[in-house]
């Protein structure tokens, strides 16, 4: 038992510097400051008692020549005035597993940034860490790669103007961040803040350094976009790979018209490589709220009547929704509702009598209300637009995925106001890297036959690299469409 100490300049009951003692069911209590102070140390902390000091339970130092890389596990923290624990990235610990956290006066892990010159693994030990200064990976460091591993679990919450930084100084100083969590065991990059709110630490940055080891797996990226990324994610000359990941409560754009630049509003400005459609028109209610939201084509345009938009949406869980458009003066046009956590709602551009709405741009509001609770989640804000000029592309038969053999009728529609020629095409496999012309004409067709064609003779002799029995697609492609209207259909081997 080590108590009632603290006095003198090392401010602790037990002080190791440059020392690398084992410490074990021993009981470190009532300091003055801190409970134990380490720097280049190697301490071995074990099965022991950190309880009662004035600020912190445990204070691990990176100060010195020598690193500060203890094994710490099944210890109890308890009580203590400030963190429970102090880490730095560049020396943390090789071993921090099992330990108890309980009352102490920040219940959190303190996490001091930097920029580390080894490969570092951050481990889950239950507690959030704070993070008070910018985490650089390989900044400038070493022309070897350097990597940062995170635990699944693990909870990295950012102070104001900080954040994590990867590849920052190129491809000579290579470096990857690795963040697999799993479904159940998210690894969560948020704010330190008490009252969270949009733009309150930098974000995450990759840059060219970054190699394409760097993975985001079953993440939650929040709050964030202070500075001048503006983003919770921002990748620039860096391919990160991103699965499963939810990117959320970000300071851009600022405003309910939505971004201004290539953006339609007054909040930040975005370029026309960025897909920020839709935006939030107010900002985000924690708990109740939309995974995902977007309609398609987005933002258009679509040919009403003969066309369709389809809005989806997903919550958080289930509720009242309703899509709202509106016309360019603002007024309501249309009205869609339904209830449940997700929807796919089909929309062919007419207002609530049926009748078919002028050409031009138009805005629709998502909005839902929870009802379990009642919370209303911030609407999803977008703009789609009618243009009933545009050729219509569509293939009614074959019907997607059906087995067809012998001759073959295709059958569909190729017309529309600024209808010129239609072509009709076929390519092997499910995404053809070539197609091959069955017909060209310049005589439109509505609910008709486009051509009927042997294609199994076709492709005997056309394509004999080729096995009869395939999946191929068909296209209609209008002279002024950009688009295909795709069909797929596998090709059934004959019986001889």
């Amino acid at each position: 038992i080590i108590e009632y100490g603290g006095a003198g300049s090392n401010t602790a009951n037990l002080y190791a510097s440059g020392a690398s003692p084992t410490i074990r069911h021993t009981t470190v209590r009532y300091s003055s400051a801190r409970g134990m102070t380490a720097t280049s140390s190697i301490p071995i902390v074990e099965d022991s008692l950190f309880a009662d000091n004035a600020t912190y339970g445990l204070y691990v130092g990176g100060f010195g020549s020598s690193p500060t890389r203890p094994i710490l596990q099944r210890n109890t923290f308890n009580n203590n005035g400030s963190y429970p624990l102090h880490l730095e990235i560049t020396n943390f610990p090789t071993t921090l597993a099992n330990d108890t956290y309980t009352a102490n006066g920040i219940q959190a892990i303190e996490l001091v940034g930097s920029n580390p010159s080894a490969d570092i693994t951050i481990l889950h030990d239950g507690l959030p860490y704070i993070v008070t200064s910018t985490i650089n990976i390989n900044y400038s460091i070493s022309n070897t790669l350097k990597t940062l591993t995170l635990q699944p679990g693990v909870t990295l919450k950012f102070a104001a103007n900080t954040g994590l930084t990867t590849g920052a100084y190129g491809s000579n100083f290579p470096a990857a961040l690795i963040a697999q969590g799993t479904s159940t065991q998210p690894i969560t990059f948020t704010t330190s803040s008490a009252t969270p709110a949009p733009g309150q630490w930098s974000g995450l940055a990759f840059y060219s350094g970054t190699t394409a080891a760097t993975i985001l797996d079953y993440c939650i990226i929040e709050y964030g976009g202070a500075g001048s990324n503006t983003a919770n994610l921002y990748a620039s000359g860096a391919s990160p790979t991103i699965r499963h990941t939810t990117v959320r409560y970000s300071s851009a754009w600022g405003d309910a018209s939505g971004p201004s630049g290539t953006g339609p509003g007054n909040g930040d400005g975005v370029s026309s490589s960025i897909l920020y459609e839709p935006w939030l028109g107010t900002p985000f209610n924690n708990g109740f709220e939309w995974t995902s939201a977007s309609d398609s084509p987005d933002p258009g345009p679509f040919l009403p009547s003969a066309g369709h938009t389809t809005f989806y949406g997903t919550l958080t869980e289930a509720g009242n929704w309703t899509v709202t458009v509106r016309n360019a003066i603002n007024a309501t046009v249309r009205i869609l509702s339904g209830s449940g956590n997700s929807f796919a709602q089909d929309w062919v551009g007419d207002d609530a009598s049926g009748q078919i709405l002028p050409d031009g741009s138009y805005t629709y509001w998502m909005d839902s209300t929870s009802l379990s609770t009642g919370q209303s989640a911030a609407p999803a804000v977008g703009r789609i637009s009618l243009d009933s000029t545009l050729p219509i592309a569509d293939i009614t038969a074959p019907t997607p995925d059906q087995m067809v053999n012998g001759a073959v009728n295709i059958l569909g529609t190729a017309a529309g106001g600024s209808f010129s020629s239609y072509r009709l095409e076929y390519g092997p496999g499910p995404l053809p890297s070539a197609w091959t012309t069955i017909v060209f004409r310049t005589t439109a067709v509505t609910d008709g036959l486009a051509t009927a064609r042997q294609l199994l003779r076709l492709l005997r002799f056309g394509f004999s690299a080729f096995p009869i029995s395939r999946v191929f697609q068909a296209y209609f492609l209008p002279t002024q469409m950009a688009g295909r209207t795709p069909r797929r259909f596998p090709l059934k081997q004959p019986t001889l």
